[in-house]
């Protein structure tokens, strides 16, 4: 049920990302459309992936970066540029995190040795 709610709202992002690109001012369509793509990926990537399978590496990549386009897109409100250099910077940091948690969390269980045994 979770990866349904998830799928319809990859969908809405994609109908609003086709919006905006019918609009006047296109320049929050790629960001719109671009999350929407990021967010499929992610979702049928950790559906069809199982826990030793490449796809489930891909969304756990790609799954923080999700996140980071979306904090994106709050910080460039309303018209879809930054404000200044501090929006800018911020942005910044939040795309470095995203990188950061999505390439530390994929390693498996048994390659870890302080990670506890099943």
């Amino acid at each position: 049920m979770f990866a349904a709610i998830g799928f319809a709202l990859a969908i809405a992002w994609a109908l609003a990302g086709m919006v905006l690109a019918r609009s006047p001012d296109r320049t929050t369509a790629a960001l719109m459309t671009l999350g929407a793509l990021t967010g499929a990926v992610a979702l049928t990537a950790a559906r069809v992936g199982t826990q030793q399978h490449p796809a489930r590496v891909l969304a756990t990549l790609v799954a923080p970066l999700v996140i980071a386009i979306s904090f994106h897109f709050l910080l460039a409100l309303p018209d879809g540029r930054p404000g200044g250099p501090t929006a800018r910077i911020v942005i910044g940091l939040g795309y470095a995190s995203a990188a950061g948690t999505g390439s530390a969390w994929p390693w498996p269980a048994s390659r870890c040795r302080s990670w506890p045994a099943r």
